[in-house]
């Protein structure tokens, strides 16, 4: 085998890695987004901001209670989310 030979197999290796690490890379965005979406689905973009207005307020001791664990889930619970009866 050529040093030029094993030069390029050399080369191809690291590009099928570095091409690996892309996939797993693209693959954990694609998760993430999936989950984004998922959470906007659920309540909007209200939730999130009444999440980060909270957090402010939190932050900068305007609120007049203690902050959850969970702003998040805490924001969800008290938003009003309207429940129809299906007729069809």
């Amino acid at each position: 085998m050529t040093t030029k030979t094993r030069k390029t197999i050399i080369e191809t290796a690291a590009l099928v890695d570095e091409l690996t690490d892309l996939r797993e890379q693209i693959a954990t965005l694609q998760a993430r987004e999936e989950t984004l979406k998922a959470q906007f689905r659920g309540y909007g973009v209200s939730a999130h901001i009444g999440t980060a207005v909270a957090n402010t307020a939190f932050k900068n001791g305007l609120a007049d209670r203690q902050q959850p664990e969970d702003v998040f889930a805490d924001v969800q619970s008290q938003m009003y989310n309207p429940r129809y009866r299906s007729y069809v």
